[in-house]
């Protein structure tokens, strides 16, 4: 939905964050680039895509920049905790109106948990391979269960599992 934005006359759509830890050659990435030129073509809800590490394959990052949604890349050491990177994304998301964060990966998706103390919004997580779920023990599931409201099983062996503990889907 539009809304206004402060003190303008401009509107701002609300927009979903596409957000993935980095964009090397693999299959999360893959797909997040197919996704990001699908959907280039389409009006509907805009998207805006963040990659948060400084891992990045040229060629699907020019990929991901060619389909004209707006890319930030925020080119964080992995593992580094520089709250700049939290704040940066903060401001990404008030400035495309961001409602709902869409987080391709485990790393992704602990930044859409951390962002939702700060903004109320959904968090969806792709779960993307077999295994993940049953490894996280007690304590994560209930963390999962509790910062994230919707999952994308990308197989019907991920969805079993996911079935199995009562993740959301």
């Amino acid at each position: 939905h539009a809304r206004r934005s402060g003190r303008g006359s401009k509107h701002i759509m609300t927009s979903v964050l596409q957000l993935i830890s980095s964009l090397s050659v693999g299959g999360s990435e893959r797909l997040l680039t197919s996704f990001a030129a699908s959907c280039a073509e389409s009006p509907g809800l805009p998207q805006v895509f963040v990659v948060i590490n400084d891992k990045v394959n040229a060629d699907l990052a020019a990929a991901l920049t060619a389909s004209g949604h707006p890319v930030y890349f925020l080119k964080r050491p992995p593992g580094q905790r520089n709250p700049r990177v939290v704040l940066t994304l903060l401001n990404i998301m008030r400035k495309h109106d961001v409602r709902m964060i869409h987080a391709h990966d485990t790393g992704a998706k602990h930044f859409a948990m951390l962002s939702k103390f700060y903004r109320p919004m959904s968090v969806g997580y792709t779960i993307h391979n077999t295994g993940l779920i049953t490894a996280w023990g007690r304590v994560k599931l209930r963390l999962h269960r509790r910062f994230v409201d919707w999952n994308i099983a990308i197989s019907a062996a991920v969805a079993r599992e996911c079935e199995a503990v009562q993740l959301q889907r």
